[in-house]
């Protein structure tokens, strides 16, 4: 039986209550000024919103390890970048 790539919510929730899991958060998606990244855009998500639904996603599942990409070497990134680190369980 062949499944689609696209799963829907209710699996992607099964899914985080069965098995083991590991973050990819590409840094571009915060909002500009919150991280140093390489290709910011206006609009995106604040480091204090990115890590209550790593909360979310630590109280849900086993986290196995995570990558954060998209990051310019900046001296300004290592404490956002360890809250979100904790905010995993990491």
């Amino acid at each position: 039986m062949v499944r689609s790539a696209h799963v829907g919510l209710e699996m992607t929730e099964e899914a985080l209550d069965r098995l083991g899991v590991y973050v990819a958060l590409d840094a571009d998606v915060f909002e500009p000024g919150e991280l140093a990244v390489f290709m910011p855009e206006p609009g995106g998500l604040t480091v204090a919103e990115v890590e209550q639904l790593l909360r979310q996603v630590d109280e849900r599942a086993l986290v196995l390890g995570a990558g954060f990409s998209a990051l310019v070497a900046d001296q300004r990134n290592v404490d956002p970048l360890t809250r979100l680190s904790a905010a995993l369980g990491l």
